[in-house]
């Protein structure tokens, strides 16, 4: 039979709003999650599990990825907790179903997803946070590779500004935090000023970073991308 529901149990810690809702749909799916329970009616009945889940997991996964990164690393995650086997033994179809969902840290549930991630996004996002919380290399050097990685995909630093709808000064800026602060631990290049960043400089890079790899997954997701400006960032110096 063919599979047109799945549901997700969501298992909330005890700050979670019981009243709080979210509803919204993609080409793919509407999704309703109220009361602890996820429910995604797809569009068009996928023939098996896999297929179902090869539609979903991705909106699933944007979804997780946008809180997180909103939520400077605080982690709302979807896992299935009943193996593929025991749930096509279970039923034919997923209107019985019992996937474990986990949501964690956050009050309220998280909004729908507004961005489609990648798995470059993902490889970008690991390495800044990773650094942001002092785990293995500098904030410089990883937020240079995502300068770097942005360059690539759009051509140079002019176009990735104009395609993610970013003032050109603020990437520029990162470049110049990144090429020229540093002790001999932290810097990017021997050429730097074995000055090290402040603590100031360091919050920014991170909180710019955070945006643009928000704006890219707007961009991937074909939305409108929302305009950042150097007005609008925090201030570099008291």
């Amino acid at each position: 039979m063919p599979i047109t529901t799945l549901k997700y149990h969501l298992t909330k810690p005890a700050d979670f709003i019981e009243e709080d809702s979210v509803c919204f749909k993609t080409d793919e799916a509407s999704f309703s999650l109220a009361k602890g329970l996820l429910t995604v009616e797809l569009v068009k009945p996928a023939q098996t599990l896999e297929e179902a889940r090869a539609l979903i997991d991705p909106i699933i996964r944007s979804w997780e990825f946008e809180s997180e990164i909103v939520g400077e690393g605080k982690r709302v995650s979807f896992e299935h907790g009943i193996p593929d086997k025991e749930l096509q033994a279970q039923s034919s179809n997923l209107d019985d179903s019992t996937d474990e969902t986990v949501l964690v840290i956050l009050s309220r549930y998280p909004p729908p997803p507004s961005i489609r991630v990648t798995q470059t996004m993902e490889t970008m996002w690991e390495r800044l946070f990773r650094a942001h919380i002092e785990i293995g290399e500098s904030i410089q050097n990883a937020a240079y590779f995502c300068l770097t990685v942005l360059e690539q995909k759009y051509g140079n630093r002019s176009l990735a500004a104009k395609n993610l709808n970013i003032d050109a000064k603020i990437l520029s800026k990162i470049g110049e935090l990144c090429s020229t602060k540093g002790d001999l631990c932290s810097a990017r290049k021997a050429s730097a000023t074995s000055v090290p960043l402040t603590r100031r400089e360091g919050s920014w890079i991170y909180f710019v970073m955070r945006h643009l790899i928000l704006n890219l997954g707007y961009y991937e997701a074909g939305n409108t991308t929302p305009y950042l400006s150097m007005s609008d960032l925090p201030q570099l110096t008291s």
